[in-house]
């Protein structure tokens, strides 16, 4: 995995996190006015947030953990 890449994969992290958590709070207030089912739409579309948060945490991962394999296997070869 490339840096731009990692860095691409942080910011759209943080777009999603910031939507997540703009989402929660209009939730939040809706449910506190007795607007229960929007409230639970927005709920619904904050947990899918964090659903494809959770993915993209997952692909960097398995990005850096490919990098530092392919590096070990480098070192060893030369």
């Amino acid at each position: 995995m490339t840096e731009e890449t990692r860095d691409d994969l942080m910011n759209d992290m943080d777009n999603l996190f910031a939507t997540g958590q703009a989402l929660l709070s209009l939730a939040q207030r809706l449910d506190a006015e007795g607007k229960l089912n929007e409230a639970r739409e927005l709920y619904r579309r904050a947990f899918q947030q964090g659903i494809m948060i959770q993915k993209l945490k997952q692909r960097a991962v398995a990005g850096s953990q490919a990098s530092f394999s392919s590096s070990i296997e480098f070192c060893k070869s030369v």
